[in-house]
């Protein structure tokens, strides 16, 4: 318990400082895996049959359903298929608690899409006044959700199984277009013994449970602060659990790779190599993604203090998009990239200017 103590009050400032260069991103995930393992390395606190004796939250078992319809409204579950055969899990709330919903106009579609490591859980892990997936229903959306492929809801395939090379052999915004796995994958897969990487299962589901909701939530607050940016105001600890009961949610080893390479170089897609990528696109490095010539409407929202985002890199991609019609900065200097699905006052920073931003722009023609 020393060791414990120890850690708590100096370790974590002196291991952030030293894995705080985005860089190192896969690093810092590994690392503070491990650590999150380290209580129970220590001598046994004096309570027998505690774990017996807990209640933990039902929410951290839940799948994103039973979240949904806990919380007092109805929910469909549906299913998609892209091109190249994976089966991706969708999540439909048609109204609010009070249907048709308390706004009287016209019944719009909302999509919500999760970003890597996450899932469709993520628009509804809080409670209802909080929650986006919840507040946009009440007011009278028809929000749909979605799932990217290999994550909690879409690990199927029409012929592929998730137990092969075949399966996770997919990046970033990639359509599989067939044949086999490229070397780089196999070699991670062979060396790492992996293919998905951080998946939500059985391990996270108990770690959640045990560590994050009862035995040392501060371990878990420092994972999330280290990835994402400190900020104790807008977290509701009460729910770490929960939270860690869902995200991550998985992905495949090859998109955590591929966001890796755009973080040491340029926004491009993946590169297999000078003799790969000319071989797949005809030049020596992998082509670098376009945004300025994105046709579609885009409002960005940011944090001050977010790590994966920062005010640096919003402000790249806001000079580059042509089609920009709002660059809204939330009014807070501590929040950060979790915040924007958890945060307690969500709903006045962030999602009320969302709605505003529907309202004005969901009918409008360009």
């Amino acid at each position: 318990m020393r060791y414990i103590k120890a850690w708590k009050r100096g370790k974590s400032q002196q291991l952030e400082i030293a894995l705080d260069n985005k860089r190192n991103i896969l690093v810092k995930m590994w690392a503070y895996l491990l650590l999150a393992l380290v209580p129970f390395a220590a001598a046994d606190r004096g309570c027998k049959n505690c774990i017996d004796k807990v209640e933990f939250d039902p929410d951290i078992t839940r799948n994103v359903s039973e979240l949904i319809s806990s919380k007092g409204y109805p929910v469909e579950d549906h299913v998609t298929q892209t091109k190249d055969g994976f089966i991706l899990s969708m999540q439909r709330i048609p109204n609010g608690r009070k249907a048709p919903g308390n706004y009287k106009g016209k019944k719009t579609v909302v999509f919500l899409q999760h970003g890597l490591l996450s899932a469709s859980s993520d628009f509804v892990l809080n409670f209802p006044e909080e929650s986006l997936g919840f507040i946009l229903a009440d007011s009278g959306y028809d929000v749909w959700m979605g799932n990217t492929r290999g994550n909690t809801y879409s690990r199927k395939h029409t012929r592929l199984n998730p137990n092969t090379d075949e399966f996770w052999d997919y990046r970033l915004g990639y359509e599989k277009k067939g044949g086999k796995p490229n070397g780089l994958f196999k070699f991670l897969a062979k060396i790492l013994g992996i293919r998905d990487f951080l998946p939500n299962d059985k391990i996270m589901k108990w770690l959640s449970e045990y560590l994050c909701e009862w035995y040392e939530k501060i371990i878990c607050e420092n994972v999330m602060f280290l990835f994402f940016g400190r900020d104790y105001q807008e977290l509701n600890a009460t729910r770490i659990g929960v939270y860690g009961g869902h995200t991550p949610a998985g992905s495949s080893v090859k998109s955590i790779v591929h966001f890796a390479q755009m973080i040491e170089a340029d926004f491009a897609k993946f590169d297999y190599g000078k003799k790969g990528n000319i071989a797949r696109y005809g030049q020596a490095t992998p082509p670098v993604y376009d945004i300025s010539k994105i046709t579609t409407p885009v409002a960005l929202l940011s944090g001050l203090n977010d790590n994966l985002a920062d005010p640096k890199d919003v402000e790249i991609v806001a000079k580059k998009l042509k089609t920009l019609v709002s660059n809204y900065v939330v009014p807070l200097d501590a929040f950060n990239h979790i915040d924007f699905i958890l945060a307690i006052d969500g709903k006045k920073l962030v999602h009320n200017e969302v709605e505003r931003l529907l309202l004005k722009y969901v009918s409008r023609e360009f």
